[in-house]
């Protein structure tokens, strides 16, 4: 038989070429959606503040305010996305600022409350990142699904167990309706398997979600 039949359908170089392709498409995206509003937003906000400084001086303080909140998101959302473009600084975070960077960027962008409580635990790489991407997927669907005002992260950890909790009062929905097309879920659900994590998934309409990773026997081998 012709040794071509067993050629793959696309050289594995193509195959690497787009997904790095990909990758820098959702970056240059995320880089607009986010970083790019925000700087427009203060830059409207900014021609405003003289005007209403003659007339509202309490009205111009609360603009100011919003202005530092918008900068101060502004920052986190590029300190992300620069980390983003260099694995190996995302690697070196601890998870506790992972969490939080992600926290105020995405508090600044929606202004929906965000408590973060996570304790600095020490983890290994694949393992930090896999939180660092389920906290993220979810705060995604906090974002886009939940109608949320607040939401809360908590992380804890011992010697050789971790816990991962995010949770919202948004307006939640039937656990039932849940299909396997949902991306955001199965991104979810795919991180925690990857890394041998219970993964716990709570709803129901009008009273929010839960989502809790739990991990045992977490190797002795640590990021730095």
């Amino acid at each position: 038989m012709d040794s071509e039949a067993f050629e793959p359908l696309f050289p594995i170089q193509d195959t690497e070429d787009r997904a790095i392709t990909h990758e820098r498409t959702r970056l240059a995206r995320e880089l607009h959606d986010a970083v790019g509003q925000t700087i427009f937003s203060v830059s409207l906000i900014v021609e405003v503040v003289p005007l209403l400084w003659e007339r509202d001086q309490e009205e111009g303080h609360r603009r100011l305010k919003e202005i530092g909140q918008l900068t101060r998101g502004a920052l986190a959302e590029m300190r992300m996305l620069l980390m983003e473009l260099r694995p190996s600084a995302l690697a070196k975070a601890s998870i506790s600022e992972l969490i939080s960077q992600l926290a105020l960027a995405v508090n600044s962008r929606t202004l929906i409350e965000i408590e973060v409580a996570a304790e600095q635990c020490i983890l290994p790489v694949d393992i930090k990142l896999a939180l660092y991407r389920i906290t993220q997927e979810a705060l995604n669907n906090v974002v886009k699904h939940s109608r949320a005002n607040h939401a809360k992260i908590a992380l804890s950890c011992s010697a050789e167990q971790a816990e991962l909790r995010i949770s919202d009062n948004g307006q939640g929905f039937n656990m039932n309706d849940i299909s396997d097309s949902s991306l955001g879920m199965r991104i979810i659900h795919e991180r925690a398997e990857g890394i041998g994590a219970d993964l716990e998934i709570n709803s129901q309409h009008g009273c929010g979600t839960d989502i809790t990773v739990r991990l045992n026997n977490i190797p002795r081998e640590v990021s730095a």
